[in-house]
């Protein structure tokens, strides 16, 4: 009987000091500070009972008191202002966060967002913001380290394809092509209404300044010469462009070389002219032509008969010469002569 009553009262004793433990827990949870008695450390284990209270169990090995929260939902343990603890999760636009979120933990670093129409950008250390909204159809252009900005002028460091400009119509904007470049057709067409070159005086080509160069070919409808010829000269074509004679004197006539160049010459004034007729008889007919014929004189002959003939002048003296036909000639035929 004795041995049963102290075995009980030993049991007793036991429970006594785990309800007075769980009670110390309880008592420290609700002044939000969890306490771990000294010498009488248990492991202790908390959890949501079926009206969602909640409870403190002791257990039964001694060392170092820790608590678990089996709850199945992710969540923190947390206390309000009265002190009274939950489990949930952080409320990001209430009081249970404050400071600021730094970039090294995936925050902007920063506490203020951009007026409306801003760019967000790195200043090195957080993330900023582009001082002022663009204009509607503006460029933002970097500043390097600094903040970027929005613009309305194409930045001369960048670089446009020609293949990648579309067509438009410019109604302002002048293009200049400054010294060193060129536009050039590459088997399109370059077209222009106006032409401004050297010298010009005009929006036409104008042919009297540096604006014309080179020789317009025959092909073309030019001379193909670069030269014109000497006053008096006379403009001929020697197979492949124009040239030009050499200048006569007064008086001459230009005279025919072939497919040579034309040559000037002198016209002979006819001294005597006149007609001897035929007696139909003879073949030969001496002629004394006067004015001024002499045995130097050049004679044309002509025969004015419906015979073919045939002639040499022949007896040329101071005063006359003979003619010698191949046939005779009627008296109605005459031979005909000039002489210069």
């Amino acid at each position: 009987f004795f041995f049963f009553y102290f075995y009980n009262h030993l049991i007793n004793m036991k429970q006594f000091k785990q309800s007075l433990l769980a009670g110390l827990v309880v008592l420290a949870f609700a002044g939000n500070v969890v306490a771990q008695p000294a010498t009488t450390a248990k492991t202790f284990r908390m959890y949501n009972d079926a009206t969602h209270s909640v409870s403190i169990t002791a257990g039964t090995t001694l060392g170092t008191g820790t608590f678990t929260w089996p709850q199945p939902s992710a969540g923190i343990f947390k206390s309000d202002a009265t002190g009274l603890m939950s489990l949930g999760a952080i409320g990001l636009g209430t009081g249970d966060v404050t400071g600021i979120l730094n970039v090294t933990n995936g925050g902007t670093g920063n506490t203020v967002v951009g007026p409306a129409g801003t760019v967000a950008y790195s200043d090195g250390t957080k993330i900023n913001y582009q001082p002022a909204a663009g204009t509607l159809g503006q460029l933002l252009v970097s500043g390097a380290a600094g903040a970027p900005t929005w613009t309305s002028t194409f930045p001369s460091a960048i670089n446009v394809p020609f293949n990648q400009i579309s067509t438009g119509t410019n109604t302002t904007a002048t293009m200049t092509v400054g010294a060193g470049a060129s536009i050039v057709p590459g088997g399109g067409t370059v077209t222009a209404n106006q032409f401004v070159g050297t010298g010009s005086t005009s929006n036409a080509v104008d042919l009297a300044t540096a604006e014309v160069n080179g020789t317009l070919s025959v092909t073309n409808g030019g001379t193909g010469s670069t030269a014109v010829g000497a006053a008096g000269t006379v403009a001929y074509s020697n197979g492949t462009q124009y040239s030009f004679t050499a200048a006569g004197t007064t008086g001459q006539v230009l005279t025919s070389n072939a497919a040579g160049t034309p040559t000037w010459t002198t016209i002979l004034t006819a001294k005597a002219a006149g007609r001897v007729p035929g007696d139909g008889t003879n073949f030969s007919y001496t002629v004394t032509p006067g004015g001024g014929y002499t045995a130097s004189s050049v004679v044309v002959i002509s025969v004015e008969s419906p015979v073919s003939q045939t002639y040499t002048i022949t007896s040329k003296t101071a005063t006359t010469f003979t003619v010698q036909l191949s046939n005779v000639i009627g008296a109605s035929e005459f031979i005909g002569y000039v002489v210069y």
